[in-house]
């Protein structure tokens, strides 16, 4: 539409300025008075050239020389009885192309510098260096100058149309690199940044359509955000009140089977079978809590506090010193290195997690015959406490295939709590660390 517009403007400017222009030509350049003392400023300027030259009146070419510095004027020289020759733009006009006149003026007697119309314009008498001969002059600059305002009219047409094109697609060029600016800001994970548009147009269209599928988007992570932390909660909470009545009934089935001197062999074996089951469910609430954390979890972090890492470690891992006899397995915990009341930042349902996860899978697959190492140091920078799990790996069945769930589940706890967590197997020597960040400023308050 904009060309279409431009060009329908431009083409009915074109059409007005030719009559204007030919008639304010008509007017203005080509009055009489006007026409007449242009007329009589190109022959005393040829009557000066043929003064200073010292010219005769047969001598075309010199006054063919004249005419190519004087553009637009046409000149007719008459030498003598029907003898004339004409000039224009510095070539002698001959043939068909040279003036005829049919009533030429040929004087000795009438003084330089009158004048006598004739059929072609206005005749001068100049005195030639043999004679005195008329000459006849005739002004066409008016042509050029219409030519000369078409053509400028033409130039300043195709320059307004392409400034109109221009300042057109100045704008469209604009609106998209705005938009191109806010998609981009929306790809880089500000979602919330609205993409604005109150064009008409085609790229106010993408623009609006961008919009609705970044709230689109929005509104579908919020859902999503919403289910998960729904599901976490489920999972949680699910977990926290299976295991509570699960401990307390697996004390009791392990108190039964503790005293069993009056019982059958038939009770028993249902006391066994009791415990068993019940230390099924509480392994499978524990993998379920484990999927939750390796796949499910879409916090950034969560809440920590500072801790003394010498005493929490005691208190966690001394929960599994019997446990780990009754496997035949021996825990050394070594922290004399570590400073006295360090601190870390930790959650401490998240630590726990994570070192009854090592602690399990230690406790499956160790070799009975080697202690189980646990080291706790400060880093070389001293911004972390490094938990360090060694065991020597025992055989197992090779038809058991781990899902790698565990180191997940730790890799992501260590992360939410801003420490990190790797393994590492040279041999069958198995490590596990865990870097907590020391809380510097329970340092400095203390």
């Amino acid at each position: 539409m904009v060309l279409i517009i431009s060009s329908v403007g431009i083409v009915v400017a074109m059409l007005m300025l030719i009559p204007l222009s030919a008639s304010l030509i008509t007017k203005e350049y080509m009055q009489p008075e006007r026409l007449n003392l242009r007329l009589d400023d190109y022959i005393k300027n040829f009557s000066d050239y043929v003064a200073e030259e010292n010219i005769t009146s047969d001598d075309a070419a010199s006054v063919a020389r004249w005419s190519m510095y004087h553009r637009n004027v046409h000149l007719v020289v008459f030498g003598g009885e029907k003898a004339q020759f004409g000039v224009a733009d510095g070539e002698i006009l001959e043939g068909d192309d040279a003036p005829e006149i049919s009533d030429p003026v040929f004087t000795e007697n009438i003084p330089i510098g009158e004048t006598s119309d004739t059929a072609l314009g206005n005749t001068y008498f100049v005195r030639f260096a043999d004679r005195v001969c008329s000459v006849s002059v005739m002004d066409y600059s008016g042509q050029a100058v219409y030519n000369g305002i078409q053509w400028g009219g033409a130039i300043l047409a195709l320059l307004a149309f392409f400034i109109i094109v221009l300042v057109y697609y100045h704008f469209q060029t604009k609106a998209i690199l705005r938009l191109s600016a806010e998609v981009e800001e929306v790809s880089g994970g500000a979602l919330s940044a609205p993409i604005h548009s109150k064009r008409t147009d085609e790229i106010g269209g993408l623009a609006r359509d961008v919009d609705n599928m970044r709230t689109t988007i929005l509104k579908k992570m919020e859902e999503e955000k919403a289910a998960r932390e729904a599901n976490g909660e489920l999972i949680t909470s699910m977990s926290h009140d299976i295991r509570t009545p699960l401990t307390t009934l697996l004390g009791y089935m392990e108190l039964l089977q503790n005293d069993c001197e009056g019982m059958t062999d038939e009770q028993k074996t249902y006391v066994r079978l009791c415990s068993e089951k019940a230390a099924q469910i509480k392994e499978l609430s524990d993998k379920l809590f484990l999927y939750f954390w390796a796949y499910s979890i879409g916090e950034d972090h969560v809440d920590t506090e500072s801790c003394d890492i010498r005493l929490l470690g005691e208190q966690m891992i001394g929960e599994w010193l019997l446990p780990m006899e009754n496997e035949g397995l021996t825990l050394k915990v070594q922290s004399d290195t570590l400073p006295a009341g360090t601190c870390v930042a930790v959650n401490t349902e998240c630590l726990r997690r994570i070192i009854d996860n090592l602690l399990d899978n230690i406790r499956k697959y160790a070799h009975r015959d080697h202690p189980v190492e646990i080291l706790v140091t400060l880093s070389p920078g001293k911004r972390y406490v490094c938990l360090t799990f060694r065991n020597t790996i025992g055989s197992w069945d090779s038809k058991t295939t781990g899902t790698h769930i565990g180191h997940k589940t730790c890799t992501n706890m260590a992360n939410l709590m801003g420490g990190r967590f790797e393994t590492v197997t040279k041999g069958d020597v198995f490590e596990a660390r865990l870097y907590m960040p020391v809380d510097s400023s329970a340092g400095d308050h203390q």
